[in-house]
């Protein structure tokens, strides 16, 4: 009974022996599987929050540019505004000018070409009482500022309107870096 008793002692120990390096063997495999899990996890979270950097920053980017590209327009359309402004305050300027400018816009224009006999120099109304008496002058309604050279029929335009119109571009231009300063 004896050695009975002695080969149930060796099973259970030898059990037990087993038993508990199963469970140390299951602990540390337990214990491998969490730390890669932890390790795991740590790295979907740097890779998480790197993304989540980069979506930041590119949508601050995209936020920056936007507001950028916002605040250009106002700009843009305030100069535009200023310069209609400027514009409509020179197209009522250019309908009262003296007839003392006017005179030496006339002279200035002309740079002192002489007109043929058949050749008119053609005026507002308004200004029938400049004296170009080296001119044959004609009085028209159909115009507000400048003046016309007509001959048979043909014009040449030296309205004041026509030549702002002519060069609009250029007067913007000079405009625009003034309102830039």
């Amino acid at each position: 009974m004896e050695n009975l008793e002695r080969i149930i002692a060796k099973i259970l120990e030898d059990a037990n022996n087993n038993a508990n390096s199963l469970l140390k063997k299951a602990d540390d495999d337990a214990k491998n599987i969490l730390e890669k899990s932890k390790q795991k996890l740590e790295k979907e979270i740097k890779t998480l929050e790197n993304e989540y950097e980069i979506k930041l920053k590119n949508e601050l980017e995209r936020i920056k540019s936007s507001t950028s590209l916002k605040a250009r327009n106002i700009v843009l359309a305030g100069n535009g505004e200023a310069i209609d402004m400027i514009f409509k305050k020179l197209d009522e300027e250019i309908k009262n000018i003296s007839s003392e400018d006017m005179k030496k816009y006339i002279l200035k224009t002309l740079d002192g070409r002489k007109l043929k006999e058949n050749e008119y120099l053609v005026l507002p109304k308004a200004y029938e009482n400049i004296n170009l008496d080296d001119f044959n002058v004609k009085i028209s309604d159909k115009i507000s500022t400048g003046f016309l050279i007509e001959k048979n029929g043909i014009f040449e335009n030296y309205t004041l309107e026509t030549m702002i119109k002519y060069n609009r571009e250029e007067i913007e231009k000079i405009i625009q870096s003034k309102i830039s300063d």
